[in-house]
């Protein structure tokens, strides 16, 4: 292949990957801000599961700077090199700079594939995508590295004016990094609200019915979650402790609690301001004998704007509930007896509003930004 077309091909892997690793980055900073929904089109399942991936604690290259981000300024720099590369008189030095730099970055591929197979065990297919532009690129630059080695060298010190190009597009995005982060809570905030949630006194909550788990029962975190799913603050909750709840995986239980605020079926709210929020609640303990909680309960608050009795069943179907055990349980007499036991467990406990966390005991009303999750979490199992 001539040097023209294998530059161009380098050229258009290079420009992919800085389109992959930009995508990726956007997505790192918005797993940790609000996310604005459960999933994205990269998580698949359990074992395919690009946000898990990203928010584990390998995706960082130090504390706020992404992985992906650095390598979008890889690529980008790459890209650089092979526009270089086509001047023929700079050609040998760009391509053995740029061959260098594929050798690196094929070892951090070779190193995160490890990572993904050996301890995450989880897989991020945009991350195989990086990884696989990172292989073909060396392979590509190695044959143009070796047909251009007898050339004559260029002039002046060309190494340093790669690694400054290098060094440039990396500092830029360390910089871009930290722009963003700059509108995440402080270190000093998130530390004086955790302060402020241990100061309070553990209150003991009876768990022992055993509904509606999400995670293991063993795990040496418990979290007890009194929500509605009509309201706007508890989606919020959901949706900012969700990032904790992969990072932390098999290390925390999430035990949900009905609160609705309805009159119809809680007798502590004097309106019904919440219309469909008894219903959902009952669809939700209907969903537990399919094994669907975590769907069932992350679609409701996905679509909690469009929330109707119709709605409720359809989601309840479109996420594995079977029709033949919606409409028995939905009727149910016993679905209406743990609804109302969930709710006096609620009033005796005194939730003021939704939603209403408890962290092994501690209480929390009102959502937390995801960082402070984090921190807390942290705290208890290092306490451990």
């Amino acid at each position: 292949m001539k040097t023209p077309r294998l530059l161009t091909w380098v050229s258009l892997l290079a420009l992919l990957g800085a389109g992959i690793a930009a995508y990726q980055t956007a997505q790192h900073f918005q797993l940790r801000s609000v996310p604005q929904s459960f999933t994205s089109f990269c998580s698949v399942n359990e074992v395919i599961d690009c946000d898990a991936v990203q928010l584990s604690h390998y995706s960082e290259v130090f504390p706020g700077v992404p992985l992906a981000g650095m390598g979008l300024g890889w690529f980008v720099a790459l890209l650089i090199l092979t526009i270089i590369a086509r001047n023929p008189f700079k050609r040998k030095d760009a391509l053995q700079f740029a061959w260098i730099m594929a050798s690196v970055g094929s070892l951090v591929s070779i190193a995160y594939a490890a990572i993904m197979i050996g301890i995450l065990k989880k897989h991020c297919l945009l991350c195989w995508g990086i990884d696989l532009i990172n292989w073909s690129s060396f392979f590509m630059l190695l044959t143009l590295h070796r047909s251009h080695k007898n050339q004559a060298a260029g002039v002046g010190r060309p190494f340093l004016t790669y690694s400054s190009i290098l060094g440039g597009c990396l500092v830029v995005m360390i910089a871009i990094s930290w722009m963003v982060n700059s509108n995440r809570p402080s270190v000093d905030l998130v530390e004086r609200e955790v302060q402020k949630i241990l100061a309070r006194t553990p209150e003991s909550l009876d768990l022992s019915d055993g509904h509606l788990v999400i995670g293991p029962n063993n795990a040496p975190i418990t979290i007890v979650k009194f929500s509605d799913y009509q309201c706007p603050a508890c989606r919020m909750g959901a949706l900012t402790l969700h990032p904790a709840m992969k990072r932390y995986e098999g290390k925390v239980r999430l035990v949900l609690k009905n609160f609705p605020l309805n009159a119809r079926c809680n007798p502590s709210v004097n309106s019904e301001m919440h219309r469909y929020s008894c219903q959902a609640a009952k669809a939700i303990l209907c969903a537990e004998s399919s094994g669907r909680v975590l769907p069932v309960y992350q679609a409701f608050f996905e679509n909690q704007a469009t929330l109707s009795d119709e709605s409720i069943r359809d989601l309840s179907l479109q996420n594995g509930v079977p029709s033949q055990d919606y409409d028995r349980c939905i009727k149910s007499p016993e679905t209406e007896s743990l609804l109302q036991k969930q709710v006096a467990m609620g009033s005796s406990l005194q939730i003021r509003s939704t939603p209403t966390f408890f962290i092994n005991g501690y209480r929390i009303e009102g959502f937390l930004p995801s960082d402070v999750w984090n921190v807390l979490i942290e705290h208890f199992l290092n306490a451990k």
